[in-house]
Parts: structure tokens; C-alpha cells; sequence
């Protein structure tokens, strides 16, 4: 598991690029800031509240069949064991009505 930043977009060469590629110079970029093993990430970015986000909000990207499912499931529930509150699972996919992007207010 790592902590990831997005690159900020730059003008990407688009010279010898077939159409089938060209969706590539669209695609976000990351760099690897940290890397964590599971544990060290419960406690330090959870318990410990480091992070940008002060361990309120999780994100995962990562390939279809990954496991990002599975690890926010084993997050939650070590939340729950450990007492720290409630956490909310909001799945992107339930945020789209009819292909339009609902807020998550109105979610």
C-alpha cells in the first residue's frame, strides 16, 4: 500500500501516438510518496491521524479485481473494533443516476 499524490498535468508529447493510444495522454499521472504495509497504515494515518486528511477520508485506485473493495471492508472494520466512530461507505458507482453525477449531499 502506498500514499500516492497526483503529477499536475503537463503538455504531453503527442507525436507518434496511434488514435488507440491517444486516450494515454488524458490519463492522470501519480507519484509514490510513501509506501506503507497494513498495519502501519491503520496506525499511523488512522489512529495517529496523519495526512492531509487527518485520517477522515480514504481513497483507493488501483486495477478492477485488485482488492480495493476488500481492503476498505477490513478498514471498516478495524475502525469499528477499535471505536473510532461510524464509517461511511460511499461507493462512486451509487453516485451516478441515469449516467449524471449526483453530489453527495444529495446522496
Amino acid at each position: 500500500m502506498a500514499l500516492v499524490e497526483r503529477k499536475k498535468s503537463e503538455k504531453r508529447e503527442q507525436d507518434g501516438l496511434s488514435p488507440e493510444q491517444g486516450t494515454k495522454l488524458y490519463e492522470p499521472e501519480y507519484e509514490e510518496k510513501q509506501r506503507f504495509t497494513h498495519n502501519t497504515f491503520l496506525k499511523e494515518i488512522l489512529q495517529q491521524k496523519q495526512g492531509k486528511s487527518q485520517g477522515k477520508r480514504i481513497s483507493l485506485i488501483g486495477e478492477p479485481g485488485a482488492g480495493k473493495t476488500t481492503l476498505l471492508q477490513t478498514i471498516a472494520s478495524w475502525i469499528l473494533e477499535q471505536k473510532f466512530g461510524l464509517p461511511v461507505w460511499v461507493s462512486l458507482a451509487d453516485l451516478t443516476l441515469d449516467g449524471n453525477l449526483r453530489s453527495l449531499e444529495n446522496y
